[in-house]
């Protein structure tokens, strides 16, 4: 398991200390990171010397104790009502502006921003914001994949990713884009409205009329999203939601359990979590390997 992104990792060509994810001595160890499509995240010369590098999901805050817990959960997701047709929890950063700014001023976009000197902005907070909220904006983060994507998951949100940040939710074991989210083309970037908006106007009518004209033309982020939310056909969102709810067994990390316990889930043939998903796989592919070399396939 690694406990951070895989690219934060030197390699040997970079002639980091520490532990070498591409090191020869690793070759054979499979590694798993909550990076999404993590193999991407290297040039194709290095990519070449890295194997069994895996994405899992990012732990949520939920861990359910065994599969009655979970079902629990499940029901209470797909009946919580949705307040909000569109919701967005981060905090601030500059390529976030101009999205941020938008989804402030309007009415249909719920904005919930951290302020740490007054409110702390701990998973509850999101939590109950998700669970109440049909679609879910997820800016880019650090990587391209956050782990409020999965919080909003676990919660029954539909994210909502830019088409530049498809990869942030690219995870081939578990869970992809196009199956548990929305892809939209929006800016994130400062625009001009954004920068009329904040120049001193001195009660000028000419930025009023600017800035009018150039929305019209230029329709700001938020816009973009509610425009492609609304075209999409009758009950799209609920068989959406319907199909994250089910996919929840596999996207969660279960609480760890006594060995009786555990014992017990297997025989009932319960379903794997994100971490037994995983290992199921990389069972397939050790599985495979041996019989190629041992010449069975």
């Amino acid at each position: 398991m690694l406990p951070r992104g895989a690219a934060d990792y030197p390699t040997v060509a970079s002639g980091g200390v520490g532990f070498a994810i591409d090191d020869p001595f690793w070759r054979n160890v499979h590694k798993l990171t909550v990076d999404a499509a993590p193999n991407g995240a290297w040039p194709k010369s290095v990519r070449q010397q890295i194997q069994h590098v895996h994405a899992v999901p990012w732990p949520s805050a939920i861990h359910p104790r065994d599969g009655a817990e979970l079902a629990r959960w499940q029901r209470y997701v797909a009946g919580a009502p949705r307040k909000h047709l569109v919701s967005l929890v981060c905090a601030y950063r500059s390529h976030r502006a101009s999205l941020m700014s938008s989804c402030a001023a309007h009415p249909d976009c719920h904005h919930v921003l951290p302020n740490h000197g007054r409110q702390a902005f701990t998973r509850e907070v999101f939590y109950t914001t998700y669970c109440s909220s049909v679609y879910c904006l997820m800016p880019r983060g650090d990587m391209p994949s956050r782990s409020a994507i999965f919080d909003a998951l676990a919660c029954g949100c539909i994210p909502v990713l830019d088409t530049d940040n498809a990869d942030g939710l690219d995870y081939p074991w578990h869970v992809t884009a196009r199956e548990a989210a929305m892809l939209v083309a929006y800016r994130q970037n400062k625009g001009l409205v954004d920068w009329l908006k904040e120049t001193p106007s001195g009660g000028g009518w000419w930025r009023l009329f600017v800035t009018g004209v150039i929305t019209r033309i230029h329709p700001s982020p938020i816009d973009s999203v509610l425009t492609a939310i609304r075209a999409r056909p009758a009950g799209a969102a609920e068989r959406q939601r319907a199909h994250i709810i089910a996919l929840l067994p596999q996207l969660l990390y279960s609480m760890p359990a006594p060995d009786a316990v555990a014992a017990r889930s297997a025989s009932s043939g319960a379903a794997p979590d994100a971490v037994g998903v995983a290992l199921r796989h990389i069972g397939a592919i050790a599985a495979a390997a041996h019989d190629r070399d041992a010449g069975y396939a």
